[in-house]
């Protein structure tokens, strides 16, 4: 999952796959990827831990001020959510109006390429999620299973 900017924020934002030295004590050592977003709405520190069937991804936003982010991301996603630390309302594309509430979990199925909207007010927010591919999610989706829907939306078959 990326969070991105509105076009007239975007020439003030700059993103880098480096963590900077005041962020450096927040490092993963092991992680996969790591991005570095930072511009006028404060800064956001992206770190995936993945292999090809799941990815798990903390994320951490320092917000100097109120701001929309749009999460996106490239390929379909079946994912488990947590906030560790804050509240953000969003708008999920097939969900609705959502609020992400700190230490509560929600099981997600987010389109690609589809944009959503979050919006943080200024604060430290911190996420945690983990995403799984069609194949490892279709392990656990048998028999009534409640990841079932999720799976056959991954799949792009429509829920029997």
């Amino acid at each position: 999952m990326q969070y991105h900017v509105s076009s007239k924020m975007l020439a003030s934002t700059t993103v880098r796959q480096d963590i900077p030295k005041l962020y450096q004590h927040h490092e993963i050592p092991f992680a996969t990827h790591t991005e570095f977003t930072s511009g006028p709405f404060g800064a956001i520190l992206s770190q995936v831990v993945a292999n090809g069937e799941w990815m798990v991804q903390l994320v951490q936003f320092f917000i100097s001020k109120l701001v929309r982010l749009y999460p996106i991301t490239q390929e379909p996603l079946g994912a488990l959510h947590c906030m560790l630390a804050g509240r953000v309302p969003c708008i999920l594309q097939g969900v609705g109006d959502i609020v992400l509430r700190e230490k509560e979990l929600h099981f997600f199925y987010v389109p690609a390429g589809t944009r959503n909207l979050a919006l943080f007010s200024k604060g430290y927010y911190e996420s945690f999620q983990i995403g799984f591919s069609p194949g490892y999610l279709g392990r656990f989706a048998q028999n009534g299973s409640p990841l079932k829907e999720v799976y056959y939306k991954l799949e792009g078959r429509v829920p029997e």
